[in-house]
């Protein structure tokens, strides 16, 4: 029973020293993850380790009943700490995941917009504008045609008057 006990003991320091640092976990960074799955895998062993203990007191003969209701109460109470612990750490592992593939698409495209470059500079266009008048609308048309049939360059583009 004493040898039950002390595993009990220290079982309970181990969830103990588990919660105080998931509490002390403030930013999480790459090395943290890692550590924290290691963290999450003893979660598991200690609840197997819970359960063992669990049958170790049962086995004990000349038990009364009042004790092992409180030591079943106490186990519980170890196995739901537990499954807090492991509730709150995927949460952190996840979050994290979640924060970093953030990091990654944000900075994919920030390197696309600082690599895109404009290369060349096309000068403003200034349109005619139409008052409205018919006796303005042949000077507006002549405008127009320029802007659409350009003969500068070299006589390339042709107006539609050659």
């Amino acid at each position: 029973m004493d040898i039950n006990n002390r595993l009990k003991s220290t079982l309970k320091g181990k969830i103990t020293r588990l919660e105080t640092y998931i509490e002390t976990v403030k930013t999480v960074t790459e090395i943290d993850i890692v550590e924290l799955k290691v963290k999450l895998k003893n979660v598991t062993f200690l609840q197997k380790n819970i359960e063992e203990l669990r049958g170790n007191y049962y086995a004990i003969p000349n038990v009364k009943e009042a004790e092992i209701v409180t030591i079943d109460e106490e186990l519980n109470q170890m196995d739901k700490r537990l499954e807090k612990l492991e509730v709150r750490m995927e949460t952190v592992i996840n979050s994290s995941c979640m924060k970093s593939s953030e990091t990654v698409v944000n900075k994919i495209n920030n390197d696309a917009l600082d690599k895109f470059e404009i290369k060349t500079k096309i000068p403003p266009l200034v349109l005619p504008e139409f008052s409205g008048k018919y006796e303005e609308f042949s000077s507006f048309k002549v405008q127009f045609d320029d802007l659409r049939y350009p003969t500068t360059f070299g006589g390339l583009f042709l107006n539609n008057d050659s």
